[in-house]
Formats: C-alpha cells, sequence, structure tokens
C-alpha cells in the first residue's frame, strides 16, 4: 500500500510541476501587451546609434543600458509588435520559476513547490519578466549561479566552474545588480571550501578554479564599462521608501505608508527566522541567502553612494528572499494541522497582497501614452498639433516614439523650453504625480500667464511607468490676463530636471 502510494506520489510531483510554471507563464501574458514605458523606449532609441553590436559595450554607458539585454533589442531589430521585445524577459521569468523549484528541491519536495509559487506569484517578479529590461535576466543568471556553485561544492569538477563563469558573464551582462551574487557566492563558497578541504592550499585552489576568471572578467568588465556609466536619475525617494517598497512587495505589501512599515517588518523577520532555521538544519547555504538579501545590498550601498536607488535594484535579493520564505512556509506545512493551516493562510495572504498590486497592473500598465496621444490628435481639428511639458527630455522620447504610429495627416511639434513663449502650446502634458494624493488637476497658469485646463489623466501601477496629466490651452497669454481662471493644485510643482511650464 505504501509503494502504490509512493509511487502515485511520483506521477503527481510532474503535474504539480507543470502546473506551476504554466500558470506563472500565463498570469505574466497580460504585461506583455501594454505600452513601452520610457526606458524601454530609451534603450530602442540608443540602439539607432549604434553601427555594430560591439557599441552596445563599448559606446554608449549609461545605467538604462543593460547590455544583454540592449543586445537581444539590437538582433532583434526594428519591429512594430512591441510584444516581441519581451519575449526574452518572459522567458527568464519562467525560467527563473523552474530554477526555483530546483533550489527548493534541494530541501523537499513541499520546498520546491512552495518556493515556486512565491518566485511565480510575486507581483515584482511577473512585473520585471513582462519588460523589455534586464532584470528578469539577472535573476534567472543568479538562480542558476546558485545551483551551479552548489554542485561545485560537491563535485569540485571543471565544467561546474566553467558554468558558473558563463553564469557570471551573463548576469553582469544583465544587470550590475549581479554583483550581490558575485559577493554571496564568493563568501560561501570560502567557507565551505575552508570546511571541506584538507589544508589552504586545497582551499585556495579550488576557489580560484571557480573565481579566477571570474575576477579577470569583471575587472576588465569594470574599466570597460562600469566606471564609465553615468546615470539617468529618477524620482527623489528616502531612505525609508528605498528599503520599504523591495521588502513590503516581498510578501505583496504596499509600497508606502504606515502599513508597509508594519509589512516590512513582518517580512524582515520571517527572512530571519527562515535563515536561522537553515543554519539549525546544517545547510551551509543559509550563507549565502544572508549576504545576497541583506549584507551585499548594504555594502554596496554603502560604499558606491549610487545617485539614484530606485527598489528594483534589490530585485535578486527579493528573489532570494523569497525562496527563503518558501522553504520556511514549507516547515510549517510539516509541522501538523495547526502549522499546515498557518502555512495556507499565509500563502493566501501572500497571493492577496500580490493579487491586488498584479489586478493594478492589469488594469494600468506601465502607463497609456499611445492612448493619450491618440486621444490629442482626435480631439485637434488642425494638422499641426503643439506640445510642450514639464520635462523635455522624458515626455519628448515618448511622444516621438508613439507619434511614428499615429494618423499620418497629423504632425506633433514638441516644443521644448528654448521654443516655448507667451503664445503658449496647444497641449500641455506633465508627467509623474506632481498633485498631491486624492487631488487633482483643475488648471494651472504658465510663467507668462497663458491658461490650461486640465481634461484627461492616464495613470500606471506602479515599479515602472509615469503617469501623464493632459491640458489643453484655454487662454494664450497674448489674450491679456485670465482673471480668476487659474485654479492649480499646485503651483509649485515645477521638475528641476527640465521642467519649465508650471510657473514658482
Amino acid at each position: 500500500m505504501q509503494n502504490g502510494g509512493n509511487e502515485k506520489l511520483r506521477r503527481v510531483w510532474p503535474v504539480v510541476f507543470v502546473c506551476v510554471v504554466l500558470a506563472s507563464v500565463i498570469i505574466r501574458l497580460p504585461g506583455m501587451f501594454g505600452d513601452l514605458w520610457l526606458d524601454e523606449i530609451w534603450t530602442l532609441r540608443d540602439l539607432g546609434k549604434f553601427d555594430s553590436a560591439v557599441e552596445i559595450f563599448t559606446k554608449e554607458h549609461y545605467d538604462n543600458n543593460h547590455y544583454l539585454n540592449s543586445l537581444i533589442l539590437y538582433l532583434l531589430g526594428s519591429r512594430d509588435r512591441w510584444i516581441i521585445y519581451r519575449i526574452h524577459s518572459l522567458v527568464a521569468g519562467a525560467g527563473a520559476v523552474v530554477l526555483a523549484w530546483l533550489i527548493g528541491r534541494r530541501y523537499g519536495k513541499a520546498e520546491a513547490v512552495f518556493s515556486s509559487l512565491l518566485v511565480g506569484g510575486a507581483y515584482s517578479m511577473i512585473h520585471f519578466s513582462s519588460e523589455a529590461r534586464g532584470y528578469a535576466l539577472v535573476v534567472f543568471f543568479g538562480f542558476a549561479s546558485f545551483i551551479v556553485v552548489r554542485r561545485f561544492v560537491q563535485s569540485k569538477s571543471w565544467a561546474g566552474a566553467g558554468l558558473f563563469w558563463a553564469c557570471v558573464v551573463f548576469g553582469f551582462t544583465s544587470h550590475l545588480t549581479f554583483v550581490h551574487i558575485f559577493v554571496a557566492a564568493g563568501v560561501w563558497l570560502a567557507v565551505e571550501l575552508f570546511r571541506t578541504s584538507k589544508n589552504k592550499v586545497e582551499t585556495a585552489v579550488r576557489f580560484a578554479q571557480v573565481f579566477l576568471v571570474p575576477i579577470l572578467f569583471v575587472s576588465l568588465f569594470f574599466v570597460m564599462t562600469v566606471s564609465k556609466i553615468n546615470y539617468g536619475g529618477g524620482p527623489d525617494q528616502t531612505l525609508f521608501e528605498v528599503i520599504a517598497e523591495p521588502l513590503s512587495h516581498l510578501v505583496g505589501g504596499p509600497s508606502e505608508g504606515p502599513i508597509a512599515a508594519g509589512v516590512c517588518m513582518i517580512s524582515g523577520g520571517l527572512f530571519v527566522v527562515g535563515i536561522l532555521r537553515l543554519r539549525s538544519r546544517g545547510f551551509g547555504e543559509w550563507l549565502f541567502f544572508a549576504v545576497v538579501v541583506v549584507v551585499s545590498p548594504v555594502l554596496v550601498a554603502a560604499i558606491v553612494r549610487p545617485e539614484y536607488l530606485p527598489g528594483r535594484y534589490f530585485l535578486v535579493s527579493v528573489a532570494f528572499g523569497l525562496v527563503v520564505l518558501g522553504i520556511e512556509l514549507a516547515g510549517l506545512w510539516r509541522g501538523g494541522r495547526v502549522c499546515r493551516i498557518i502555512a495556507v493562510v499565509l500563502t493566501m495572504l501572500f497571493f492577496a497582497g500580490n493579487g491586488w498590486h498584479l489586478a493594478g497592473f492589469y488594469r494600468l500598465g506601465r502607463g497609456s501614452y499611445f492612448e493619450a496621444l491618440r486621444f490629442i490628435v482626435e480631439q485637434t481639428a488642425k494638422d499641426e498639433i503643439t506640445i510642450v511639458s514639464d520635462h523635455d527630455f522624458r515626455n519628448k522620447m515618448l511622444i516621438d516614439f508613439y507619434e511614428k504610429y499615429l494618423p499620418a495627416d497629423k504632425r506633433i511639434v514638441y516644443l521644448s523650453k528654448q521654443d516655448y513663449d507667451e503664445h503658449g502650446a496647444d497641449w500641455a502634458i506633465m508627467h509623474k504625480t506632481l498633485a498631491a494624493p486624492g487631488k487633482r488637476y483643475v488648471s494651472f497658469t504658465d510663467k507668462y500667464g497663458t491658461i490650461y485646463r486640465c481634461i484627461k489623466s492616464v495613470g500606471y501601477s506602479g515599479l515602472s511607468g509615469m503617469n501623464w496629466h493632459i491640458f489643453r490651452l484655454a487662454r494664450p497669454a497674448s489674450q491679456g490676463p485670465g482673471g480668476q481662471e487659474d485654479k492649480t493644485v499646485e503651483k509649485d510643482g515645477t521638475n528641476s530636471e527640465g521642467g519649465h511650464i508650471i510657473r514658482n
């Protein structure tokens, strides 16, 4: 009877595996179809400057250039179906779910299920595995690196070392946050080799076998690219916001506010418990998890002091945090009836929180820029349409990209800061969320006295994207004072990075 039960379980587990991976792909698909947002379009725009694929690594040194992602888009060429640019991220996202299963399987079948479920169902993992950027790729190669190093500890084979070399090359060219994996793998391997090798010489030789080539590559990569990188910038964030977003999203919580603070404490506490339990069970991997999720991000942030530190830079840390939480939930699952109920409730809360984020993502995506421009075109009778905005670089890039998909008989003329005068423009666009929460724009007056009224707003769901508030010209300054027409919600919202249409 017992053998029959075991045989039945052996047949069920492959089905469970296929269902988990298939479900993770299905819930990622809707995010593939939305508008491309600023960073994706920025990458596509810069690819037009290159005469060869080599120049991706030698010519453009911005933090927005995720080298492997840029290379893939370059090889794809110009495409009108934007979804094609995101397919490699979908593949990497699904692959990460498979690797999460394999990582968890080391500790047990339940660990494999819970780890892959959390990685597959986490909103941040879903979001970035449906975006033409390097974040899904770096998570995939991060998971692959962990598996490869763990097997090398057991086999000491050159094949394992070579696979790690490949992971390092692909990981760093996916995104520079692979450094957290690199540091964690180095610390973990050094400790494991010191513990298991016969003497210090063997420890040094084995460590060099794995890390000498990657260290040489990283050194060369740093000199050629990393040391020359310019940062494109982004929204100002407090230290709490930088920490809260990834920690809270780890378990499906909000990005800000007092609830986010509470959720951060809970997720952080669960992670610490999970690490301690791994250590108590004799798994040396606890050290890797501790370094990649906590130690390395803190050290890198303290040493490098980057100008801009968004929450997505911690995605690899979040991914491994999810694996640890999956292992912990599996431990609860085995703890008896009460513990099993707790594990189910916690899992349901996880999916409820992430489902709430996902619903907003399905509804708003990363923004509706094409819809907004199409609305402007439909509402304007004349063939030449003038537009001004609060940020020349960001908004003009979006307008230039989507204009070619608008009716050919309409022409958009973007008025930059230098071109704008008292005659105003037909339309004005404000990006991001300049208005106070819970309020909306009614109108604003520029520095010349030109009045614009807000007639449409299109939002985005968070993590990637921008709001667009669409204003129509109501009264040019050349027609005289506007009296009491001005009903601006906030007049002090001028963006210091190129804003020019809001009066200080």
